[in-house]
This record gives structure tokens, sequence and C-alpha cells, in this order.
């Protein structure tokens, strides 16, 4: 019997085990996990873009650990089969590790497939999908394994953070190519949940007022479809379960049809929430149809999700930026430093207008505070701005400007209680390819929440920062974001 995908939640999350920990597990994916790790990724960005969300980028530190964990999985098989027992690792267990440890608490699952097919049957699931389309989720960890002791292989996704969905719907409206049927999962959100019901329809709702469910309709092709429901009034699982409504058809969704739902609720007043989506001719997952349903509405179809090449801790547009080699661990913007961990970006406001008609007339602001310490020269200084994929570097005068003057500028003020207030501006540029992946589309939106990554390399320091965002756009005009 093919194992069941196990689920974990930041903080409450749970999964599997195994044996000896090859070597290449520690410090580097090897070549093959690395492909799997890539198009894992490019398969959860194309499922958030559809759904509207920006996308994560692979971090390759909790790819270790992640990777960690599925070893120590297939050593210790006993715990695949004890459920949620899977997501713990035990000291006195052989291939324990710090990093193993970290990387089950905080992981989906999957047993039996690996790659982009992991994610599709994550997505096939309830929980499971939730970290996938959480707004706050800005990297993960990939790791797997081939499970040579247990006969099937191992598959551990990391998320870094977890606030939890909101204002989501999924399967994205519009959306095309979308698998027919819900797939195993421990905790079970309905009797029999699996390959015998449909792919879970959920509507994420933001805000602390929970929502409850009134009623709710599935049709495809005009016929109605029984359905269960789970919601704040309807728990299945409580301690597993967000602000969301989940339904989930008696019988697998009908290939190659429209399917349109409904639903009705209490927030702060009576609401309803409608939307439709197609199913695959297939009733599996179609990433072309999707891609292009995606294509239809804007979209960029899987995105370029920023990677970091050779696991320096900077992105590979960092180091383009900066003039070091995105290949070469021993090359970093920190004279051969890696980045090290990631501090939180402070007080930072972004604000991005895109041109849709006109070329080299995009911009993008960012400003906020940097810690600087007492008797910083900036003369000569490096500063390195990539604001969802579109990077620049800039060199400091004594005066803490860019320099030359030019159409992109920085500059940092003088330093008051170890902080400096700065500037940064791209103008009369063509970002709007680097940030549809940010879900910065070229389409109609009218106020609909997204998250870009701002990362600033400053003072031989990282920072980052998941910046939330208001974004509005007419197609083949312009678009804009703001500060929520």
């Amino acid at each position: 019997m093919r194992p069941l995908a196990s689920r974990s939640r930041v903080g409450l999350w749970v999964l599997c085990g195994l044996l000896l920990l090859p070597a290449q597990l520690f410090g580097a994916l090897s070549a093959d996990q690395l492909q799997h790790a890539q198009a894992a990724v490019d398969r959860v960005n194309l499922y958030r873009q559809l759904s509207g969300l920006g996308t994560v980028t692979l971090d390759l530190t909790l790819s270790d650990g992640a990777a960690a964990h599925a070893a120590y999985l297939n050593l210790n098989p006993s715990q695949i089969y004890a459920g949620l027992d899977a997501h713990n690792e035990y000291t006195d267990h052989p291939g324990y590790s710090a990093a193993g440890a970290a990387a089950g608490k905080a992981s989906d699952i999957f047993y039996g497939s690996i790659g982009a097919a992991a994610i599709d049957g994550w997505y096939a699931t309830y929980y499971h999908r939730n970290p996938i389309l959480s707004p706050g989720v800005t990297t993960v960890g990939y790791g797997d394994d081939p499970g040579a002791a247990v006969g099937f292989s191992i598959t551990v996704l990391q998320f870094k953070t977890f606030n939890g969905p909101g204002n989501v719907l999924s399967p994205a409206d519009g959306s095309d190519g979308n698998a027919v049927a819900g797939n195993g999962e421990v905790p079970q959100p309905v009797p029999n949940f699996g390959p015998n019901t449909g792919n879970p329809i959920i509507a994420y709702f933001a805000g602390s007022s929970k929502v409850a469910w009134t009623a709710s309709t599935i049709t495809a092709n005009g016929q109605a479809l029984p359905h269960k429901v789970v919601a704040p009034n309807l728990p299945a699982n409580p301690v597993y379960e967000n602000n969301e409504i989940c339904l989930i058809t008696d019988a697998p969704l009908p290939a190659g049809a429209t399917v349109a739902v409904q639903i009705d609720y209490a927030q702060s007043g009576a609401k309803t929430v409608s939307w439709s989506f197609k199913t695959s001719g297939s009733g599996a997952f179609d990433a072309a149809a999707a891609q292009a349903s995606l294509a239809a509405k804007g979209g960029s179809g899987g995105g370029t999700p920023s990677v970091d090449s050779d696991g320096d801790g900077f992105f590979d547009e960092i180091e383009t930026a900066a003039g070091t080699s995105p290949s070469d661990p021993a090359s970093t913007p920190f004279g051969g430093q890696p980045a090290g961990t990631a501090q939180a970006l402070p007080a930072a406001k972004l604000a991005v207008k895109l041109n849709f008609a006109k070329t080299d007339s995009d911009s993008i602001a960012l400003s906020g505070t940097l810690p600087v310490p007492d008797g910083f020269i900036p003369t000569g200084q490096q500063v390195i701005v990539d604001v969802g994929g579109a990077a620049k570097a800039f060199t400091l005068d004594e005066h803490g400007k860019s320099t030359p003057a030019g159409n992109d500028s920085f500059k940092i003020g003088k330093p008051k209680s170890g902080a400096a207030r700065y500037t940064a501006k791209f103008n009369k540029g063509r970002f709007a390819t680097a940030l549809a992946d940010e879900g910065l589309s070229n389409a109609d939106v009218k106020g609909e929440a997204r998250t870009v990554t701002v990362t600033v390399c400053f003072n031989l320091a990282l920072y980052q920062a998941a910046q939330a965002q208001q974004y509005s756009a007419k197609s083949g005009k312009s678009g804009r974001t703001k500060q929520p």
C-alpha cells in the first residue's frame, strides 16, 4: 500500500524517519537532490501564483536539515508507521541530528514521490496544503532520500516561517488542470479521506474574527456534488485547523469539468464567496494547463524563484549585482565570507510602480532603518538591495550617498542611537519580469495581498523582510503596490 502523506505545522507539526546519513546530506545537496528541490520549489510557486501569492525561495541550509530528516526516517521506519511521530527525532536513534530534528518539526513529509510530484501529493490534501499557501512563507528547505531500507522514497519540505493562510481560494479561481481526487493524510479531515474523495476545496480567511460556515454548494458542469464540510464551527481536528472552510466531495471531482463553488458564511455579518476552476482531462494535475491559465490571467507561469546556487547565503541575483560568482562559495559580496544568518530588516517601507505599456519605466522605492555602529565610515562601502529578484549594488561616498549618480540611488543618513535612516530608489528600469513571480502580474487586480521578499546587504550583514503589500493593476497598463 502506498504510504500516506503525513503532516506537520510550525510549532505543531510532526512526521517520519531513516538510517545511516550519507556524507553529502550535510553541507550541500547532491546534484540529483538539488534538481528535485528546484522542481519542487517551482511547483510550490506555481500553486502560489495561481492563488495570487508571492513566491518562495530555496534555502540550502534548511534543505540540509530536510535531507537529514528524510534519511533519519529511512533508518527508523517504526516512526513512519506511527503517524505524526514521523516528525520527531530521538537522540538515541540512528541518524539523529539537530538540523534533522528541527526540520521534522516544521515540515510536510511525503512517501513514495519526490520533487514536483510530492508537492502535487501535498496539495491534494487539506492540512498539508495550508503551509504551501501561507502568505508568510518565503523560504523553504527540500530534502529527499531513496528509502533503500523501507522500500519507498521519503521527501521532506521544511518551512522557515508559517503564519497561516489568509484570503486565499484553492484551487484558485480561474485555474485549469486541477487534480480531481484527494490524497491520504494523517490526521484525516473526514472519514476515509483519500483517493476516493475529491481534491479539497478551501477558502482561507484573514483576520482574528473566526468565520462560521452557513451553507455551501459545489457543482460540476451544472450537477450538484455532495460534500463534507470542515470549518471553525464544524471542526475535525481543531489543533491543526486555522480560519478556513474546507469542502471535500464524497467522490473525486469529474475530470475535464468546470467546478463552481459557493460558500455562505458569517464573519462580522453574513457573507458569500464564490469562484470556479477547471479539472484536468486526465484527472491528475496538469502543470501545462495550469500555467496556461495563469498566463491568460497575466501571470508568469512557474516563475523564476531566487536561488542560492553555491550555498553561501546570497541569492544568485545579489551576487550578480555585486560582481561575485553565484557558483563559487569562496566568491561572495562579503569578501569571501558567507552571508550568515539573515537578520530582520527593521521598519521597511516599500512601493513598486510597474508600467506594462512602456519599457524601462518601472520604479521601486524602499526606505527604513539599518543598524550603524559607532565610527562607521561610509566611504567605499558597498550596499546591495534586492527587491523580489530585482537587485542593485551601490558604492557609497563620504556622505553616505551612492556614487556615481544615475537612475538608481541609495542614501543613508547620519546614525542616531546605533541606527540610521536609508532610502533606495530604482528608477526607469524593467522590473516587471523579476517581480512577476511575487504575484505582481500584468492582470486586472484590485487591492490584493502580496508578499515581496526584500534583502539588504550592508556593512557585512544581511538583512531580510517578507514585505506585505497591497497590489492593484490594470492589464496592459500599469500596476502598483503600497503598504497595507
